[in-house]
């Protein structure tokens, strides 16, 4: 038989770091998030609040244990309240971990899939060039931190498909039960991480183990609220 050659991928770091169009990708996304981020913050100096904004707000000051939404996010209220109760502090950390999320899901599409350069760009404008995202990111509500943390489980689902670790059965279930607490959408997430396990190529055991273990949190999470 002919000797076969494999070729081996490089680490998701070093495809990010050592790669010249990587480089520039993520400069670039850095750079026009900040400037777009001052711009904005000049012409909308204050976050905007609804009603909603004030139930999240008053969960946080109470230190409540729940809520009549997820405890989440006044959870999330308290720990940059640690640091700071600059509302501009506020809206740069929501801004700016949405954008981190879509940086990572960014690198992960291109190093799995090896996108064209053409894709890249149109995704590259659309996660970095939107003023949709910092509109989101100026409202006190949980949306910008749970579209974010999503992002971030779709992503790990795209690597429990195609680049599969153990260590990814406690850090989804973990993950999922943080999203979770954001926003009750999060309910029905691990029905579609199922599929993920399903088709993901490891052994039938890690594949029960990841299918099993959120729901086992998500439920825990579920009975704690009730009681």
């Amino acid at each position: 038989y002919p000797k076969r050659t494999f070729v081996r991928m490089p680490s998701f770091i070093h495809f990010i770091w050592h790669d010249r169009s990587n480089r520039l990708y993520l400069w670039s996304a850095l750079i026009i998030s900040l400037v777009l981020l001052v711009i904005f913050k000049v012409l909308y100096p204050y976050p905007n609040l609804v009603m909603d904004s004030y139930y999240y707000i008053r969960a946080a000051s109470t230190n409540a244990d729940v809520n009549a939404w997820p405890i989440g996010y006044s959870k999330f209220l308290q720990l940059v309240g640690l640091f700071t109760h600059s509302h501009l502090v506020l809206v740069t950390v929501q801004y700016l971990f949405l954008e981190l999320s879509f940086l990572l899901l960014f690198f992960t599409l291109r190093y799995l899939f090896r996108l064209g350069r053409l894709v890249s760009i149109i995704l590259f404008v659309f996660f970095f060039v939107n003023p949709l995202f910092l509109y989101t990111a100026n409202l006190i509500m949980a949306d910008a931190l749970f579209n974010g943390l999503s992002i971030i489980w779709a992503t790990q689902l795209l690597w429990i498909i195609y680049r599969p670790r153990p260590y990814m059965i406690v850090t989804h279930a973990l993950l999922l039960l943080i999203t979770l607490t954001g926003r009750y959408n999060a309910l029905y997430y691990p029905l579609v991480a199922a599929i993920a396990f399903v088709l993901s190529r490891q052994r039938l055991g890690l594949k029960l183990a990841g299918i099993g273990v959120p729901v086992i949190l998500v439920v825990s999470f579920i009975l704690y609220t009730s009681h």
